[in-house]
């Protein structure tokens, strides 16, 4: 199907952003061997345990609410798991019934999800549950995860989530890594196990996210260079658009340029605090419009932490490459001539 988006360059400046992720969680019950909680080396930012609060959210949302502008979608992720967040659905229907957003989404394990999250999380008006499962049985799991679950209990509980959200408007998305399914029998049984309790169907391509993770190790050359989503070939560009339309909220209020600031919690890629400021502000403040005129020269221009991203060429799609109007955009956003 082609295309029907507008290129970004076309739709710049943005008063809000289009997108935005929230950290909902910095805790995780798995220790997923592709992410950084399941190295020793990154406890040091994931010690507190911190959860976002309802408080912080209804911040973010009140500050939205004057604009009478609407994010297309905000997803709850990270590198926690959203479901340890006891408030998570009255956080969403907290930004649905103020109409601050078309789309919202919740990225999610499977593990913990029940009957009881069930309701909770379809009653709240989500749009989208996206599931990640690591893994096709019990054995599976303690390999690719640390942690033994029971497969069966797991896949029962998303039946029934599938079952409950027919005819309610919420979406059930659910996805693999490419290296947890290489064999086609395996494939085959993704495909014919979830299938048909799911909306949408997907095997993402694993790709670098963690700096704290050798992947060459672990993983050798099932690492692809291709969009994690489609596996299309990467686009070629030299400028990162995430923080041109996108945004990361943290748990304790920091605003970052986005979400690869979450490995470091005293990252240069903090723009401000809701807490202390507006969200509105903090968007079209000078620091962020700082930080995406030096992002127009190049990834490698923009901070320490852009430099050390493996992940933005992964994640790029061709309508968001900026490289042909830098120059007129570095003006837009208070550069010099």
């Amino acid at each position: 199907m082609a295309s029907t988006r507008l290129p970004l360059s076309e739709i710049l400046p943005l008063d809000i952003p289009i997108s935005m992720q929230i950290a909902a969680s910095m805790m995780c019950n798995l220790k997923c061997e592709f992410c950084s909680q399941s190295e020793e080396a990154n406890k040091e930012n994931l010690k507190n345990g911190s959860k976002i609060s309802l408080k912080t959210i209804q911040k973010l949302v009140d500050d939205l609410v004057p604009t009478g502008k609407k994010l297309k979608n905000i997803e709850f992720s990270g590198i926690g798991e959203p479901l340890l967040c006891n408030e998570l659905p009255e956080m969403i229907s907290y930004i649905k019934k103020k109409q601050v957003c078309d789309h919202v989404v919740v990225v999610s394990n499977a593990t913990l999800l029940d009957e009881t999250w069930s309701h909770a999380l379809i009653g709240s008006g989500l749009d989208q549950l996206r599931l990640s499962i690591n893994g096709l049985s019990k054995e599976d799991y303690l390999k690719n995860t640390g942690v033994a679950i029971e497969f069966d209990e797991m896949l029962s509980n998303i039946r029934i989530f599938y079952q409950m959200s027919r005819n309610t408007g919420t979406n059930l998305y659910i996805k693999i890594m490419d290296y947890m399914v290489e064999s086609e029998e395996k494939k085959k049984f993704f495909q014919d196990t979830f299938g048909p309790i799911s909306d949408e169907l997907n095997i993402e391509h694993l790709i670098k996210t963690s700096p704290y993770v050798d992947y060459e190790t672990k993983f050798g050359d099932r690492i692809y260079n291709l969009n994690q989503k489609s596996g299309s070939q990467i686009v070629e560009t030299e400028i990162c658009p995430r923080s041109f339309f996108d945004s990361m909220l943290c748990v304790n209020g920091d605003l970052m340029a986005c979400c690869y600031g979450l490995w470091n919690p005293q990252s240069d890629l903090i723009m401000g605090n809701i807490g202390q400021e507006s969200f509105v502000d903090i968007w079209n403040g000078r620091k962020f419009n700082d930080f995406r005129i030096k992002m127009l020269e190049g990834v490698q221009h923009a901070s320490p932490t852009c430099v050390q991203c493996p992940v933005w060429r992964n994640q790029i799609c061709k309508e968001d490459v900026l490289d042909g109007v830098k120059d007129t955009l570095k003006l837009t956003y208070g550069g010099e001539k």
